[in-house]
């Protein structure tokens, strides 16, 4: 084979090659989702339960950890953590383990007489109203007026509070100074969720910057330490590694 047949064959070579890469930067999309890597559903059933696991309440949960302090200090960012972050569009619960009257949002109230068991054996009319209001009375001049006055207008009958109790799970953190801790009492705990999808790795990646920029403002002792895990964090650790993967490719 000759010097010029070999340029040829070299210099065509390169060329498929840079059509080729050309087209796979074209056609290529990098996801992070993570259905991807499950087998693909067959049955109704089967697709709800993945379209739940990528877009469903449990996929946008963050669990939040606060360490590296003394209980006291960390009880304290936990607080002001969650204030901000229920201030901030990009969640839509924040549970730390505080009691609130606030925690509770109004979606509850309107299915509230259809979820509680109190008109399986009662009518909603006036008697029962005026029983309701004449207990409601009572609890105002009780040591707990100050916790349920809020509630009264919103919810006379405290239909969404029975829920709440009767839903409370038998078992939960152990609260330290008011806020939720792990069992070790050294790492405040939070509980997050996020309005984008778990899987969703850019409103992924906005929620945890958010996160992460109230938590360096939220703080109240200089050793403090956030962790952060849950679907939405992996996400978002896949997306930070697939774009410093294309810088690092990009400066070669």
């Amino acid at each position: 084979m000759t010097g010029g047949r070999r340029s040829f064959l070299l210099l065509a070579w390169l060329v498929v090659v840079a059509a080729l890469g050309f087209f796979v930067q074209q056609r290529l999309v990098v996801s992070g989702d993570l259905r991807l890597f499950m087998p693909a559903p067959s049955t109704r059933a089967e697709s709800l339960l993945l379209d739940e696991v990528g877009q469903g309440p449990a996929s946008r949960l963050l669990l939040v950890g606060l360490t590296g302090a003394a209980p006291e200090a960390l009880a304290e960012t936990s607080v002001a953590l969650a204030d901000r972050l229920r201030a901030d569009p990009e969640f839509q619960l924040v549970a730390n383990g505080e009691t609130r009257t606030d925690a509770l949002t109004d979606d509850l109230l309107p299915y509230r007489y259809l979820l509680s068991a109190s008109l399986d054996s009662n009518r909603l009319d006036g008697p029962f109203l005026a029983r309701e209001l004449q207990r409601r009375v009572r609890d105002l001049a009780s040591p707990a007026a100050g916790l349920l006055e809020p509630w009264l207008r919103r919810d006379p009958t405290l239909e969404v509070l029975d829920l709440v109790q009767a839903w409370q799970q038998p078992t939960e953190p152990q609260r330290l100074h008011d806020v939720w801790f792990d069992s070790g009492g050294t790492t405040a705990l939070l509980l997050v969720q996020t309005k984008g999808q778990g899987f969703n790795s850019d409103s992924q990646q906005a929620a945890i910057r958010v996160l992460r920029n109230s938590f360096a403002d939220s703080r109240k002792a200089a050793g403090e330490q956030l962790i952060v895990t849950g679907p939405g964090a992996f996400s978002a650790l896949m997306k930070e590694r697939t774009q410093s993967e294309a810088q690092l490719i990009g400066t070669i």
